[in-house]
C-alpha cells in the first residue's frame, strides 16, 4: 500500500516551534481526513506568514485534498494571529466540507439497509 504524503507550502518561512505545531496538527487531522476519505491522493497544507511591522505574526491557511474526480478544499481562508487555532480552524472546514458533499454524518436512514 502506497504511503500518503502531505505537501507543505510556505513552511520556511516558519520558526522552528511553529514547525512543529503544524507537523504534529496536520498528521493528527490528516489521520481524520483519511477515515472519510478512502482513495486520498494528496493533501497539500498552504501556509503564509503576514510580516506586520508590530510584535505579532499573522497566518494565514489554505487546504486541498484531492481525491480521484474531486478536490476539496477548505472554504474559508482560516487566518489569524495564533498558529494552532488557525490551523484547527482551517482542518475543521475542509473535514465539513468533506462531509457535506459525501454526506457522510447523514442521520438519515435508508429504507432498503
Amino acid at each position: 500500500m502506497k504511503e500518503e504524503v502531505i505537501q507543505f507550502v510556505g513552511l520556511n518561512e516558519l520558526s522552528e516551534s511553529d514547525k512543529a505545531v503544524v507537523n504534529r496538527l496536520s498528521t493528527e487531522y490528516h489521520e481524520r481526513v483519511k477515515r472519510k476519505l478512502k482513495n486520498m491522493t494528496s493533501l497539500t497544507v498552504h501556509i503564509k506568514c503576514y510580516k506586520t511591522a508590530g510584535k505579532r505574526q499573522k497566518y494565514s491557511l489554505h487546504l486541498k485534498c484531492i481525491i480521484p474526480g474531486r478536490i476539496f478544499e477548505s472554504d474559508k481562508k482560516a487566518h489569524g494571529w495564533q498558529l494552532e487555532p488557525v490551523m484547527k480552524k482551517g482542518f475543521e472546514s475542509l473535514l465539513s466540507q468533506i462531509e457535506h458533499a459525501l454526506h457522510l454524518s447523514s442521520s438519515w436512514k435508508k429504507s432498503y439497509e
